[in-house]
């Protein structure tokens, strides 16, 4: 049900809102969502968007993208 709820996300967001580029702001030592994020093809972004994300509530996160692009190469690659 996970991995469904997970598409129907990325549909909705891509699809019906029309954002072409997702951000995700990711604690850099929480390893579970690090690699979900990267195995659902996000990648760091080194070139950050949001540098008032970078540290909250104490801790660091990293800054995450993906493009619909991006998104539709790991759907026919991956799925």
């Amino acid at each position: 049900h996970w991995r469904e709820a997970t598409l129907l996300f990325n549909q909705f967001i891509y699809l019906n809102l029309k954002v072409d580029t997702m951000y995700a702001h990711v604690v850099n030592n929480n390893i579970a969502s690090l690699k979900w994020h990267e195995k659902w093809a996000f990648k760091i972004n080194d070139k950050v968007r949001y540098p008032d994300e970078l540290y909250v509530n104490g801790m660091m996160q990293f800054e995450y993208y993906r493009t619909y692009e991006m998104y539709i190469d790991f759907l026919t690659r991956r799925i």
